[in-house]
């Protein structure tokens, strides 16, 4: 990452009236709660917010205390931090366009990350200045080492539910009596399937006619924008301390006067000595390319008004900025053409031309429906639109994302749509988004016939009673081989195991594996398995630990890490009561 490449500065959280959250004062903006929940591709649901609010408010409450006791991050070290996450990088080297992409995809500024990123590392840095480095000795690691590593050797006998299935006799009545008794298992809400279509602001720009006298208008009543003036740069860059004296900053100065006076005397050397002398270590690798860049394309001022005030070729310096002085060569310098903007222009012009159409459109689309009232052909040939069918849906919730709107559900669900068969009238819901629809199937809400539910009730019970035939056998068996009597069972092949079990024995059967003396083999465990059938556990080789130095040492430090992860988490915690910690639930649920 280029140190001139950011315009460092704050990012104004507190200038969102809509806030999920206040920590000491400060509040956590809905919109700063949402960026967190996108960055990690999480789905928006309530778990996740609640789960990712935690962590900001964790965080606030770490940054409010560096803050108060002086803790800070300069800007030099927020620069090399960034240039060096891969996520930036290409082959180790960072990347602008890869930084930008990043940057567009999730809708951030340059300002924001930067914030987020500070953040991070002021709240590490206090972290690790409050916790301890963790200590576990040698006798307490080894004994935990004895225990994760042992390892058991086992062979395994299944007792399946579906062994008994042809033993069990149901009743005649059976399926009816639980039906009887069970009454809330078999409501089902009230339904309905649609047919729909959705008018859409991008749908009418598709079908927009343009011209190229329009896109050529557009484009030079738009220059300013589209066509921007994009200057590559190459610097040279010596970094000065925020907290060095005036002497040592004169050291700079000096040095970087000496090394301006060469690429003056010598320009195409520029390169050569960027890679051997400059101290951003964005550029330094590349001779100090910085890439292309326009007004306002992320460098700090001082920089950018020196940057686009030179010609071609020219090499200037000294520019002062914040991270120390600059010697600048513009190398090229271009404006895009109406060819190199095309595409953009002509998208641009239908979503204009569709945005001035939209509002007319909704009347016509509304129109249709409503005079049109047992099809949705007129909106369809009208707007050249295609008709979906949805899954089944309810008055709460309907898998087509489309559908699955309050306002929409209750249209769908109105006597209009459902006794008289009639369209539904347009809902917007979503800016530039109307939908309609038709009543295909409708269910009223209700209990399930019997005769819906009796196959699938059949086999419930009878898998069951299965399942109880399965574990009852397996403890008459255990029993028998507890009391050395020979069984024959058919056991599987042997299998290693430690306690967290193995890719074939889940952890609670090798909990009850390890709980086994051991003293005389074989031994016998046993658990009711997921499916609700039953395993014995033959065991019949023991084998201890290898608890070597080396194995040790890094368990240890496992230790270690675990000690300080939970002081620092004790730590935050003891912060609530420093800082007042308000969450607004009202928000929080509408943070979308």
């Amino acid at each position: 990452m280029s140190f001139v490449g950011f315009g460092v500065g704050s990012y104004d959280i507190g200038s969102d009236p809509n806030f999920v959250a206040k920590v000491g004062g400060q509040k956590i903006s809905r919109q700063e709660l949402v960026n967190a929940i996108q960055g990690q591709n999480l789905p928006n649901t309530p778990e996740v917010k609640e789960e990712i609010l935690r962590g900001l408010i964790s965080q606030r409450l770490r940054i409010n205390h560096a803050t108060d006791i002086g803790m800070r991050v300069s800007d030099a070290e927020l620069a090399k931090y960034i240039a060096g996450i891969p996520a930036f990088q290409d082959n180790g080297v960072f990347s602008k366009a890869k930084y930008e992409q990043f940057l567009k995809a999730r809708g951030w500024s340059v300002e924001y990350l930067q914030n987020q990123v500070r953040n991070d590392l002021v709240s590490a840095q206090l972290v690790d200045s409050v916790v301890s480095s963790g200590f576990a000795s040698k006798t307490m690691t080894a004994q935990l080492l004895g225990l994760f590593e042992e390892q058991r050797e086992v062979s395994v006998a299944t007792f399946s539910p579906q062994a008994f299935t042809a033993q069990v006799k149901l009743d005649a009545d059976a399926a009816k009596k639980y039906y009887d008794a069970h009454p809330d298992e078999f409501k089902q809400p009230e339904q309905a399937r649609v047919e729909y279509v959705v008018l859409s602001k991008e749908e009418l720009a598709a079908h927009q006619a343009v011209t190229d006298a329009e896109l050529q208008q557009y484009f030079d009543q738009n220059k300013d924008s589209l066509a921007k003036e994009e200057r590559k740069i190459s610097h040279i860059l010596l970094t000065v301390d925020p907290k060095a004296s005036a002497e040592e900053k004169a050291k700079v100065r000096a040095k970087a006067e000496d090394l301006l006076k060469k690429v003056q005397a010598a320009p195409d050397t520029f390169a050569q000595l960027a890679k051997a002398e400059s101290q951003d270590p964005g550029s330094a690798v590349n001779g100090g390319d910085l890439g292309f860049y326009s007004k306002g394309g992320g460098f700090v001022k001082p920089f950018e008004d020196a940057a686009f005030s030179m010609k071609k070729g020219e090499i200037k310096g000294l520019v002062e900025t914040q991270y120390g002085f600059h010697i600048l060569k513009l190398d090229d310098l271009h404006m895009k053409s109406f060819d190199d903007v095309k595409p953009q222009v002509e998208a641009a012009v239908k979503a204009q031309k569709a945005s001035q159409l939209f509002g007319a459109a909704s009347d016509k689309f509304n129109d249709l429906l409503y005079n049109q009232p047992d099809s949705l052909k007129a909106v369809v040939d009208e707007f050249k639109l295609t008709v979906k069918q949805s899954d089944w849906l309810d008055r709460k919730a309907a898998k087509d994302a489309d559908l699955n709107n309050p306002k929409v559900l209750e249209a769908l669900f109105s006597d209009d749509v459902i006794k008289k068969k009639h369209n539904s009238e347009a809902v917007e819901f979503m800016p530039g988004k109307l939908v309609a629809a038709r009543m295909i199937e409708h269910r009223p809400a209700g209990a399930k016939a019997l005769t819906e539910v009796q196959a699938e009730l059949v086999k419930k019970l009878t898998l069951d009673k299965a399942k109880e035939l399965a574990v009852a056998d397996g403890k008459a068996k255990l029993g028998a081989l507890n009391s050395g009597k020979e069984i024959g069972l058919s056991w599987g092949e042997s299998v290693k195991l430690t306690r967290q079990g193995s890719q074939t024995i889940d952890q609670d059967s090798a909990r009850e594996i390890f709980k086994l003396a051991g003293a005389k083999l074989p031994a016998y465990a046993a658990s009711t398995l997921p499916d609700g059938g039953f395993a014995i556990y033959k065991l019949t080789k023991i084998t201890p630990a290898d608890v070597g130095p080396d194995k040790v040492k890094a368990m240890s430090q496992m230790v270690a890490r675990q000690t300080s992860q939970l002081e620092a988490m004790a730590y935050v915690k003891s912060l609530e009561g420093k800082y007042k910690v308000e969450i607004q639930k009202e928000s929080l649920g509408s943070a979308e």
